[in-house]
């Protein structure tokens, strides 16, 4: 992207947020497609993570489990994501009469994971801290400890919904741009294309967690 005179705004973590349509422009226009590739594997990873920590929360899983399952599946699940994004959208877009290639649907969903990989960075840290010290000495906490650590980590846990709130709305925002339709269109692909795709990752996500508890 063009150089600016704040060193803050030179990339796409700090530009989605205050110029989310200019940002995607110059990604379309610029970045090739090795880029969107690397956001898949990340935003895999962090998919990933989420999906066994919402089940580890309850468990009591060990945190450094998840993580490695995480980083071993997590990329192939997003790479897989991807290229499936990509030809979804694509056929649904153009039922709303939609002019977005399948490659540019797949560069408008890897990259619309920035405030959500912010998210993982900001709280994640600290929710994974907290899991650690948890599993480690839950014996030997008292329990008004214990309770803590579990409300910070379900607080962190639920912060995260900011985050997740602004991708989808960036997500939408790019399928008006690169398919030169309405918003109404854009949510109803955005809808149509969950209930689909949605199973389709569901499914992914149930083998890789399988995979992992055979080999993990």
């Amino acid at each position: 992207m063009p150089a600016h005179s704040d060193p803050f705004r030179k990339t796409p973590w700090w530009t989605f947020y205050a110029e989310p349509v200019k940002t995607y422009r110059e990604i379309l226009a610029n970045y090739p497609m090795a880029y969107s590739i690397m956001m898949a594997l990340v935003a895999g990873f962090a998919m990933m993570l989420q999906h066994l920590y919402s089940h580890g929360l309850a468990r009591h899983d060990v945190p450094g489990s998840m993580m490695l399952q995480a980083f071993v599946f997590g990329p192939f699940f997003g790479l897989a994501v991807y290229y499936l994004a990509g030809i979804v959208l694509r056929i649904i877009s153009a039922r709303f009469g939609g002019k977005g290639s399948a490659e540019e649907h797949r560069t408008i969903w890897a990259w619309s994971f920035v405030p959500y990989l912010s998210g993982v960075v900001l709280l994640w840290i600290p929710l994974t801290i907290a899991m650690v010290v948890r599993a480690r000495l839950w014996l030997h906490l008292p329990d008004w400890l214990k309770d803590g650590l579990l409300g910070m980590e379900i607080f962190l846990y639920y912060a995260f919904i900011p985050f997740w709130g602004w991708s989808l709305y960036i997500f939408v925002l790019g399928l008006t741009i690169i398919n030169r339709y309405s918003w109404r269109s854009a949510i109803l692909t955005t809808i149509i294309a969950y209930v689909a795709f949605g199973l389709v990752a569901w499914l992914l996500i149930i083998w890789f967690h399988f995979l992992g508890a055979l080999i993990f």
